[in-house]
């Protein structure tokens, strides 16, 4: 596990990871007829982790911030002892999908009421896919019409890129930045087309004294682009804002904090660095 370089995983959390995998495969071999064909295969490959986990005790809570936090033994209302959501969830399947060779693959989007959500793909070699939804242990539909980064099928590089950057927000909540910076940079290289990813890396560089190099600041102008690119909401805008304050350029993070302002109004954040922006002398975003 990544995180376990970030935080404390005890032995017994890998051990039961390497059981989970186990029982798993035990049940699918004995599973008849389970290779008929793809969507039999998938299906019973999708139930079968999803009953693993319940027969081992996981209910859903959201948020699960960690696979340590998965696999630590607590005690539950209703008799569970460990949590899962669809984060850690999925890094559940796709082990036990790894360890069979099967091609399963993550998928990102966004819901309608911002949250992020994560999901699996069943991708046969012919025919469509089969889209499946861990918490609620079922089938599922990839929305129309999402933006380009949102319903894709992450490859295995950009996956690890996804927990790396889980890892990087990790070491940034104990103020280990210099981690987290390092964390976030391998993160973007590994999947680019995260928005989050991207914005995590300019926001660090925003807003810490210490990381003021002309590189470094293009880097975050990079991202906060990137970022903007991606995803153009009001928090995206109001990084980007930052990082131009950041760089000196007052003017344009004026610009900036107003677009967001306008995407979300009254945002007493976004307030209060547009009056940071106005001051005299002006003020970035550093010690936020």
């Amino acid at each position: 596990m990544l995180e376990s370089e970030a935080c404390f995983v005890p032995d017994e959390s890998f051990r039961l990871l390497d059981s989970l995998i186990d029982q798993a495969r035990d049940s699918l071999a004995a599973r008849p007829g389970a290779k008929a064909d793809w969507q039999a295969q998938a299906r019973a490959t999708f139930t079968v982790a999803g009953a693993t986990l319940v027969d081992n005790g996981f209910q859903l809570y959201v948020p699960t911030e960690t696979l340590g936090d998965a696999l630590a033994s607590r005690t539950l209302p209703g008799g569970g002892r460990h949590i899962a959501d669809c984060d850690t969830s999925a890094f559940l399947y796709l082990s036990v999908a790894e360890s069979l060779s099967l091609p399963m693959s993550l998928v990102e989007m966004r819901l309608p009421d911002g949250e992020s959500h994560n999901y699996l793909r069943w991708t046969p070699r012919h025919g469509p896919a089969m889209d499946w939804d861990t918490n609620g242990r079922a089938q599922c539909r990839t929305p129309a019409g999402l933006p380009a980064w949102q319903g894709r099928s992450l490859s295995r590089d950009e996956v690890l890129g996804y927990a790396t950057l889980l890892r990087g927000e990790s070491w940034h909540k104990q103020g280990k930045l210099d981690e987290a910076l390092a964390d976030y940079r391998t993160g973007v290289r590994l999947y680019p087309q995260s928005p989050k990813g991207q914005n995590n890396l300019a926001w660090i560089i925003a807003s810490t004294a210490a990381f003021k190099t002309p590189a470094l600041l293009a880097e975050a102008q990079l991202a906060a682009q990137r970022d903007v690119a991606l995803e153009p909401g009001a928090n995206a805008l109001d990084t980007l804002a930052c990082v131009k304050a950041r760089s000196g350029d007052f003017v344009g993070a004026l610009a900036a904090e107003e677009r967001a302002l306008a995407l979300k109004p009254g945002s007493p954040d976004f307030l209060a660095r547009k009056s940071r922006f106005s001051a005299v002398p002006a003020r970035d975003c550093t010690g936020l």
